[in-house]
């Protein structure tokens, strides 16, 4: 029993499917965006026993506003959804928290009024996919819409084919 659970365990981490990209091999998902000015893109590779993760970011600055993209990949990037996983719609005078579809994809919205900053996250992956992969863009100083129409120039479906 010992041997079949070592092979199967061998198996699914060697396999090729749970591959991820370098994080290098994603900074070309964190685009230009027109009129921001951005930092030099950053990322990482992780490997535990937990699972492997990938992740590549950048910052971008317009006046007051601040982006911080990033695309995570592995066995941690569902727990950035899991807040919009019910699909739950809930407003106060203070903070909106929705689910929507950015896409195609499953994404959700937080957004404080007040400070207007929030994240809009988009699952990058399906239930099947092997390898988890979500967007995540964290901004301050802009609405909500705006941080979603932004989100949207991102080429999200090419990064979840990379990903996956």
């Amino acid at each position: 029993m010992r041997l079949v659970l070592a092979v199967l365990f061998i198996f699914i981490t060697l396999s090729p499917a749970q591959a991820l990209p370098k994080y290098s091999e994603l900074y070309g998902l964190l685009i230009d965006l027109q009129g921001w000015e951005a930092e030099k893109p950053t990322g990482s590779n992780m490997s535990s026993p937990m699972g492997d993760m990938v992740t590549a970011e950048r910052t971008y600055r317009k006046d007051r506003a601040e982006l911080h993209a990033q695309f995570v990949g592995g066995s941690t990037a569902l727990a950035y959804f899991m807040p919009f996983a019910t699909g739950i719609t809930y407003e106060d005078p203070e903070q909106l928290y929705k689910t929507i579809t950015i896409e195609g994809f499953p994404s959700g919205v937080n957004y404080n009024k007040k400070e207007h900053s929030g994240v809009v996250v988009v699952r990058l992956s399906s239930d099947q996919a092997p390898t988890p992969a979500v967007f995540v863009l964290n901004y301050s100083n802009i609405s909500y819409e705006e941080a979603v129409e932004i989100a949207r120039r991102f080429p999200l479906k090419r990064a979840s084919k990379l990903i996956e």
